[in-house]
């Protein structure tokens, strides 16, 4: 790595935020946007490729740059929430990374949902602007403000500075966790959120930018949505570890997932386990050569032993990399991590807590079994709009 980017610390102390005591790594990452300053030492490296077209790392700040501009021109800055609605691509990159470059929030939307509930958050958000793709522009209710889903290939004026912001507990992100009991509910995270367990599951898997040098090239297969939260530890994780993520064009289709696989050496595939399974059954219909996978983490859902079975059956290149983890969106994303060696010797586990990560167990029955408390430096600020929330004095 570079001597432009600072090292990311082993060490974990306790800080306190807002009265309640944190585990978090010193020294560390303070602004989400700051990692893009990790994009510079991939440069010549493939960083988005979808179809044809193909973001690398060299050109990454400038784009987002000239697409921060275009956003200011529309009247966006430090602290205003812009709301992307769009399917995975480059755009999608770009966008999120742009709305973080001038200190705005991005707001991310999910894709499937009806126009109904786009109306609901838009009234309970009221972004200072919402992006949407083509496809998805008739959800945008009227009268909302917009500004452009496309990034101009060139723009009048100076291209902006990175917003220093100098608080890591400032809202970075709001992103929707689903909604039991009625419409989803905006989950705030912090630049510590997402950065803390960045920094853990960075550290956990030796993958700290300074222990990287020139490390060869990872190509992760993205068939989850970017407005997921795992998305989100997809995108930043990529942009520090320097790795070249494939979308798909469509919807996951399990022919044109082997396809990818092969046609681009993916060595990494996160993936919900209906996923797996239905590649698997469309391989055994066509088989078609996976050998550059050597990784492969299951979550979103519980997996049942058989599949873990089925897959160092039918795919030996990734027998004991079969990793998989607990968490939750008001955590900022995972919360536990178990090894492939882990779900190989003790089937249905979800791993141990992350360094940064405490875990306990409230209202226990008589056979153990209690609700699930998490504090973490990760998790979530609240829900907008709701002072009340699920985070106790303790936190």
């Amino acid at each position: 790595m570079n001597g432009t980017v600072a090292p990311w610390g082993r060490e974990i102390v306790v800080e306190q935020a807002g009265g309640v005591p944190y585990r978090v790594y010193e020294p560390r990452t303070r602004c989400v946007a700051s990692l893009l300053d990790h994009a510079d030492h991939w440069a010549g490296r493939a960083h988005v490729v979808q179809g044809d077209v193909r973001l690398d790392f060299g050109e990454l700040r400038g784009v987002v740059r000239r697409k921060a501009t275009q956003l200011r021109h529309h009247g966006i800055g430090p602290g205003d929430k812009v709301a992307l609605l769009g399917w995975n691509g480059p755009d999608w990159v770009v966008n999120v990374w742009a709305t973080w470059w001038l200190g705005a929030i991005p707001v991310l939307v999910n894709s499937w949902w009806s126009t109904r509930e786009v109306e609901h958050a838009f009234s309970l958000l009221q972004p200072r602007a919402v992006l949407a793709d083509a496809r998805l522009a008739r959800k945008v209710p009227a009268g909302t403000p917009t500004a452009p889903w496309s990034t101009p290939t060139t723009v009048d004026g100076p291209l902006p500075q990175r917003a220093t912001g100098d608080d890591e507990n400032d809202p970075a992100l709001i992103l929707f966790t689903s909604g039991s009991t009625g419409f989803p509910k905006p989950v705030v995270l912090s630049h510590r959120s997402i950065i803390s367990g960045l920094h853990a599951l960075l550290a956990v898997t030796k993958r700290l930018p300074q222990d990287l040098g020139n490390a060869p090239a990872s190509v992760a297969l993205h068939t989850a949505p970017l407005f997921h939260v795992g998305g989100v530890q997809t995108l930043v994780r990529g942009v520090v570890v320097g790795e070249t993520l494939v979308f798909p064009e469509g919807r996951f289709e399990p022919h044109a997932a082997m396809d990818l696989i092969a046609a681009h050496g993916v060595t990494r595939w996160s993936a919900v386990p209906t996923m797996v399974s239905r590649l698997l059954d469309a391989r055994a219909e066509r088989p078609v050569r996976l050998g550059s996978l050597r990784s492969l983490t299951l979550g979103a859902a519980p997996a049942h032993p058989t599949l873990y079975q089925r897959i160092r059956d039918e795919l030996p290149s990734v027998e004991a990399r079969i990793a998989t983890g607990y968490g939750l969106t008001e955590n900022g994303g995972q919360a536990t991590a178990a090894t492939g060696r882990d779900t190989r010797d003790r089937p249905g586990v979800c791993g141990i807590p992350l360094p940064t990560v405490e875990i306990s167990f409230g209202d226990r029955t008589a056979d153990g079994d209690g609700e699930v408390l998490i504090r973490a430096a990760s998790q979530m600020l609240g829900y907008f709009g709701d002072a009340a929330g699920p985070i106790d004095a303790e936190g």
